[in-house]
């Protein structure tokens, strides 16, 4: 899927899986947040946190 890998980056998600599906799947562009390669670290390192 194309979406999907726009929101792809290296290391990020840091797992697969269903949550990492949907983080990767979701139009991000369409958000104040845009792609996932533009998120700030802290953003990335909360995510990561269970």
């Amino acid at each position: 899927m194309i979406l999907d890998a726009l929101n792809r980056e290296p290391g990020f998600p840091f797992h697969d899986g269903e949550m990492a599906g949907r983080i990767c799947g979701f139009d991000w562009p369409m958000t104040v947040l845009s792609l996932i390669v533009g998120w700030p670290q802290s953003l990335k390192t909360r995510l990561r946190t269970r």
